[in-house]
């Protein structure tokens, strides 16, 4: 639910002129976090048969971590 703010946040700070490219890195990068996080919950649920619990938990902390760099970005 973050993910128009804080592309909003990330294009303020980059020139104009290399905005499209940096966007595309950005986006690159969310495909990867969603692939990352399917991969974890496979390895996870099927692999080591852990709790949804421990899924849930770690899925949570780069939300978290998000959530505390808000309070330093001016404005």
């Amino acid at each position: 639910a973050t993910v128009p703010v804080d592309f909003a946040f990330f294009m303020e700070w980059i020139p104009t002129k290399r905005r499209g490219a940096q966007l595309g890195v950005m986006n690159i990068f969310y495909l990867s976090g969603n692939i990352l996080c399917c991969l974890m919950a496979w390895v996870i649920l099927v692999i080591l048969q852990w709790n949804w619990q421990i899924l849930i938990a770690l899925a949570s902390l780069p939300g978290f971590v998000n959530l505390l760099a808000r309070f330093f970005v001016p404005e």
